[in-house]
This record gives C-alpha cells, structure tokens and sequence, in this order.
C-alpha cells in the first residue's frame, strides 16, 4: 500500500507543495501543543513517508554532503528533489527534512 501512494505521488508532480505542507503542519505550535497537553510527543508520521519517497526516487548523499547536513545522531540520509531526508537515532527515531541550500552564483 506504501508503494501505491508512493508512486501517486510521484505522479502527481506535487512533491515540493506536498513536503512544503508537512514541514508548515509539524512546525505549527497550535499542532505541537494539542499533542503536548495530554503529554504525547507530537507524531509526525508523514516525514517518514516522505523519508520513504527520498529512498525510492531519490539518492544517497555525498561525502561532501554528509558533512554539511549531518548530526551526530544521524544514521541514514537521502537526497531527494532540493531536500535532505535524514534519520535520527536518539531517544527515539525521527526523520529531519532539510531543504537544500540555493547556490549564490556571482
């Protein structure tokens, strides 16, 4: 079932809109703080979703590209269309999505 909303998905060509929706819905207070007053850690499912979607359709990271992006907590990182989709091993596992840095050309 994973792979079938994968690939609609990717059919759809809305991949930026889609992971700009989720980063804007995990970051909203209003969403965190309904989730921390009954003492939950907020889920953020879709980021692991997402973190599918860079593995399937995306790539592994560089050397040069770990070292920029990276934590000392990271333990998997992909590539994805402008995004960095990172795993992260504490406590407990989260995924970070960062986006790319636009290159300044002069």
């Amino acid at each position: 079932m994973i792979d079938s909303q994968l690939k609609r998905l990717k059919n759809s060509g809305m991949f930026t809109t889609f992971v700009e929706k989720v980063i804007a819905k995990y970051s909203n207070k209003q969403y965190k703080n309904r989730w921390y007053s009954r003492g939950i850690d907020p889920p953020e499912n879709l980021f692991f979703f997402l973190f599918d979607y860079g593995l399937k359709y995306g790539r592994k990271c560089t050397k040069e590209e770990w070292s920029k992006y990276e934590t000392g907590f990271t333990s998997t990182m992909c590539y994805c269309d402008g995004y960095y989709f990172s795993i992260l091993n504490g406590q407990g596992t989260v995924v970070h999505v960062t986006k790319e840095e636009a290159s300044v050309h002069i």
